[in-house]
């Protein structure tokens, strides 16, 4: 399911909105080393001022640092930088303007530029069907100028500038311009979108393919924490690491150990090594939020294709609580409660602030889960329930963690912290002390520093649910009697729910033998300065497999030679059956240690 980056991931956002943040908020391929001399406060502010200055809709901005506000003691400087922001939005609020870009400007001028994209990105469509590919890009470029809110034109910009585009430069200074355009349009869109896991995978290859592994290595270990179920990140570091094996990808010693720890961190529990079933880099297609869908239509290389599972649970009777990143941008979600058939749930409320979302169930059947009254101190046990994503069949599950108090060398806040890495697909899930009452919800799969794990606390779902239902009121629980997981497990089996996720995704006809979900790229990374590397249409064989009428015999009646179709082995024609080819990047400067 799900938020380089030169934007805020959406976890580094989530840290923000609690009383004491858990830390600056993460810019992708950047550090996020504190300014000395600041205190936590003035770093937390910093972080919420920066994500408020990039969410793309003024009542966002206002939310989190009200939020801010209601949460710290601020000194008299301090709130005046905060509430100096908190005008402005107010002012944008009222006065009906949207962000476009880096501007704000009024709503009937962003609707006016928002409809003379969609007619310019629906020409470059055409071009495209039609094998114009330049005509296409100037109309996609002019799209992207028009309106700065969009994506969809950056991101076709974005990839017929990659190896998946129709062209192929013929000199290496031509393939640096592509990957250089490419680049820029993928982090314009994470400007505007910073929750867009595809197009931070996509921004990673980008970076693989112009030598700067650790930048790639850095939006891949974000992506992870923020959307571990994706198998792309696994089979992008997979085939970086088969590419180290092979002699293709040089990097110094402490580099390479990095990406080994890396992939051994995501191969964790698995059983065996995961390395790609196929070769090649895997980019992420495209997919739109509902409205944007709407605005212009890709049907003919759209299709819809499950893209998550996580857990959900219910908060009040007709009502279940998930994260917001396994539903966002979903084309249909799917919940099975309990022993229940699977029904098809519009959310309520979806708040990529917060990370949380509240589904509206089809009836009341299901009990609410109490919540704890008290918050369990560190070092004690709790249990996280939920389901596996990568088992559409697995029943509910429980795992033991324990809580872990707050490292003084981090900027943690007082989100819960238990240590250990949870499974994909719990994500959503309740978190229970050993009384079986909810003192949380799994907000990430991915670890933290140390191996922890952060879970957003009953105050923080509270106010959130109690906004959107007025009604609502939590079931508090002052009981320590200890009780075993099975136990946990038996009472709660009812009210957790497995949340299944589909999306529309979209490829406009790019790459190689994809499924709906990614397309591949297939030319040959690196040749290691030797100008010659391995064919990507056989794989170094030298020969390809096609399909023939084969002759196999006479009719003995008629006379005539009878014919069989039979997989024949050919010289390969992009190499003439040698196996190599010429290196497209070869003479691309090469530095053994980048």
């Amino acid at each position: 399911m799900v938020r380089c980056r030169f934007c805020l991931c959406w976890i580094a956002l989530l840290w923000t909105l609690h009383p004491a943040s858990l830390q600056l908020p993460v810019v992708h391929g950047q550090s996020s080393t504190p300014f000395p001399g600041r205190t936590a406060v003035d770093r937390r502010i910093d972080s919420t001022l920066t994500r408020a200055r990039l969410l793309p809709k003024s009542g966002q901005s206002i939310e989190i640092l009200e939020h801010l506000l209601a949460s710290e003691k601020l000194s008299s400087e301090q709130l005046a930088r905060v509430t100096k922001d908190l005008v402005k939005y107010r002012d944008y609020q009222q006065t009906n303007m949207v962000r476009q870009g880096p501007t704000w400007i009024e709503f009937d001028e962003a609707q006016r530029r928002a409809a003379e994209a969609d007619s310019l990105i629906e020409r470059g469509v055409s071009y495209m069907q039609a094998g114009n590919h330049a005509t296409a890009k100037e109309a996609f470029q002019e799209a992207s100028e028009k309106d700065r809110a969009g994506i969809r034109a950056d991101f076709v910009l974005g990839i017929l500038n990659s190896p998946l585009g129709p062209e192929t430069p013929n000199s290496p200074k031509e393939w640096k311009e592509f990957f250089k355009a490419a680049e820029g349009h993928f982090r314009q869109i994470l400007v505007r979108s910073p929750d867009l896991s595809c197009v931070v995978n996509n921004l990673a290859l980008i970076y693989v393919r112009q030598a700067r592994y650790k930048e790639a290595l850095v939006l891949w270990n974000d992506l992870n924490k923020e959307d571990p179920d994706s198998p792309h990140v696994l089979h992008n570091v997979s085939e970086l690491v088969e590419q180290i094996k092979k002699g293709r990808v040089y990097l110094g010693k402490t580099d390479e150990k990095a990406i080994q720890s890396f992939y051994a961190d995501l191969t964790a529990g698995s059983g065996a090594s995961r390395a790609p079933r196929t070769p090649g880099w895997r980019y992420t297609n495209l997919t739109l939020s509902q409205a944007e869908e709407a605005r212009t239509r890709f049907d003919q290389t759209a299709v819809n294709a499950p893209a998550s599972s996580g857990t959900g649970f219910v908060v009040h009777p007709g009502y279940l609580l998930t994260a917001a990143h396994l539903v966002l941008d979903a084309n249909s979600i799917t919940v099975t409660l309990g022993s229940a058939a699977p029904v098809e749930v519009e959310p309520l409320v979806i708040s990529v602030v917060h990370d949380l979302a509240i589904l509206k169930l089809p009836n009341e059947n299901a009990s609410s889960l109490p919540f704890s009254a008290v918050t369990p101190p560190a070092s004690d046990s709790v249990t996280q329930l939920g389901f596996s994503s990568r088992i559409s069949s697995s029943p509910l599950a429980t795992r033991q963690f324990k809580l872990s108090p707050i490292p003084n060398t981090t900027h943690y806040s007082q989100l819960l912290l238990y240590q250990g890495i949870a499974n994909p697909g719990f994500s959503g899930g309740p978190v229970c002390d050993g009384a079986g009452n909810v003192i949380g919800m799994s907000t990430t799969l991915g670890s933290l520093d140390r191996g922890l794990t952060p879970t957003i606390p009953t105050a923080v779902l509270d106010a959130f649910v109690e906004k959107h239902l007025p009604e609502f009121r939590a079931m508090r629980r002052t009981e320590k009697n200890v009780v075993t997981p099975e136990m946990i497990h038996s009472r709660m089996a009812d009210s957790v729910a497995r949340v299944e996720v589909t999306k529309r995704y979209h490829n406009f006809g790019f790459g190689q033998a994809a499924n709906p979900t990614f397309a591949v790229d297939l030319l040959p990374t690196c040749c290691v300065g030797t100008g010659k590397v391995e064919c990507g249409v056989c794989r170094s064989t030298g020969t390809i497999s096609v399909k023939e009428m084969v002759k196999v015999g006479t009719n003995k009646l008629t006379g005539k030679d009878q014919f069989q179709q039979r997989g024949v082995k050919k010289a390969c024609q992009k190499c003439r059956g040698s196996g190599v080819v010429k290196c497209p990047f070869s003479p691309l400067p090469f530095n053994r240690y980048h």
